[in-house]
C-alpha cells in the first residue's frame, strides 16, 4: 500500500544518498573502522544503544549499517535544533531518518508515539535500526565533569569515558515499540586518539 511505498522510497533515497558518501569516506577519506563482537544480522527491528563522542558517530553508524545492508533503515532520535543543519536537517526530515524532538516538550511524547506507530505498522514490512545516544548529548570535558558530579551526589557509578545514560528516551522507546523490537545492539564507539 501507500505506507509501504513511502517507507520504501524513503529507505531507497537515504541508501542512495548516503551509501556513496560513506563508501568514499571509508575508502578515500581515511576512516578506518575496526569492528569487534558479533556480526550484526541486519534484518532485525533493532534498538541501537550507542555512546556519543563526536559528530562523526552518526557517520560511523551509517557505515556500520551499510556493511549490514541497512543503510536505508536507520532512524535517529535527534535534537530539534539539528533540523536547521544545512542539507542534512531537511534531508533527514523528509526521508524520515530523524525523529526531531525537544527534550522537555510534551509534544516529544506525541511525536514518539506517531513515529513508533509508523515503525510497527503492520502495513509496512521493513526492518529498522533506531539509534539512540542515551547520553543525550556529545561528550565534552565540561559535560563529563557535570555527569560525574551528578553521579557522586546520587551515589551512582562515576564513569570516565561516557556520560551517565538518560533513561527517559529508553523508556519511551520500549513503551512505544515493546515487542516490535526484536534485538538491542550495544555499540560503543572509540577513536584512536581517545585516552
Amino acid at each position: 500500500g501507500r505506507k509501504q511505498a513511502v517507507a520504501d522510497i524513503c529507505g531507497w533515497t537515504v541508501s542512495h544518498w548516503l551509501t556513496p558518501y560513506t563508501f568514499h569516506i571509508e575508502r578515500f577519506g581515511g576512516l578506518y573502522l575496526e569492528v569487534t563482537g558479533e556480526p550484526l544480522p541486519g534484518n532485525e527491528r533493532a534498538l541501537v544503544a550507542c555512546n556519543h563522542r563526536t559528530w562523526m558517530d552518526s557517520v560511523i553508524m551509517f557505515c556500520l549499517a551499510r556493511r549490514s545492508g541497512r543503510d536505508g533503515d536507520l532512524k535517529f532520535l535527534a535534537k530539534r535544533s539539528l533540523l536547521l543543519f544545512p542539507v542534512y536537517g531537511l534531508g533527514a526530515y523528509f526521508t524520515q531518518t530523524c525523529v526531531f524532538i525537544k527534550r522537555t516538550s510534551m509534544k516529544a511524547k506525541k511525536k514518539f508515539e506517531k513515529v513508533f506507530s509508523q515503525l510497527h505498522d503492520p502495513k509496512v514490512e521493513r526492518p529498522f535500526w533506531i539509534v539512540s545516544y542515551f547520553e543525550g548529548t556529545r561528550l565534552t570535558k565540561k559535560k563529563l565533569a557535570e555527569s560525574q558530579g551528578f553521579a557522586k551526589k546520587r551515589d551512582l557509578p562515576v564513569l570516565n569515558n561516557v556520560l551517565l545514560p538518560r533513561t527517559k528516551g529508553f523508556q519511551m522507546i520500549m513503551n512505544g515499540l515493546g515487542d516490535h523490537v526484536t534485538a538491542i545492539y550495544d555499540i560503543t564507539i572509540g577513536y584512536e586518539d581517545d585516552e
